[in-house]
């Protein structure tokens, strides 16, 4: 959905028709998600992708004979863009595990799914699912829900803990918006302020 409104903003009508996307379209699009929608490389790229993806299904349908964005290549354009990995320390991760939490208790849940997903790995889509049950031999035995993979993650004495709390199971789960919400202000309350 997010693709296809970009799209209609970009083109400035409700109903795009396949021949209007040629490579010069990608260029233009792509230009105008960075520069007037303000979006990072990884945004942009996802976005292409996704829109290639409509395309060329309805091209394999017969829906249409327009082969051009199978030409368009966004890597030549963004290769040299810096890209900043963001990650916290270990003595971060502690700080924010030990946080006392007793004047936010609606930020308890948050904190402890936080911690199981710094120590998995997992993506926030996989979080809920982690389960004691799952534990065999030191290691979770876990399938991601975005691609299918079967994943074994060695288990930090906080997933334990986390999962012990719960009584096997994850916490309740936010939405991922409110989540990241909720991690802002728990990294603030336990003295993480990097404007990052």
């Amino acid at each position: 959905n997010l693709a296809y409104n970009n799209l209609l903003e970009y083109l400035g009508r409700k109903r795009p028709f396949f021949e209007d996307l040629t490579v010069q379209f990608f260029e233009d699009f792509t230009e105008f998600l960075e520069t007037k929608k303000k979006y990072k490389i990884g945004s942009i790229r996802h976005q292409v992708k996704l829109l290639r993806a409509i395309i060329n299904d309805a091209y394999i349908k017969k829906v249409h004979s327009n082969l051009d964005h199978k030409n368009f290549n966004l890597g030549k354009k963004f290769k040299n863009e810096e890209i900043n990995n963001i990650y916290l320390t270990i003595e971060e991760i502690d700080r924010i595990h030990n946080l006392d939490l007793a004047d936010h208790p609606e930020l308890i849940n948050t904190r402890d799914s936080f911690i199981v997903g710094l120590w998995t790995g997992l993506r926030f889509s996989d979080w809920g699912k982690v389960r004691s049950d799952m534990i065999i031999d030191g290691k979770i035995r876990i399938q991601a829900t975005k691609n299918n993979n079967t994943a074994l993650i060695p288990v930090h004495p906080y997933v334990y803990e986390v999962l012990n709390k719960y009584n096997g199971v994850m916490p309740e789960q936010l939405w991922n918006a409110e989540t990241n919400v909720n991690i802002k202000e728990i990294c603030r309350l336990a003295g993480i302020d990097q404007p990052v």
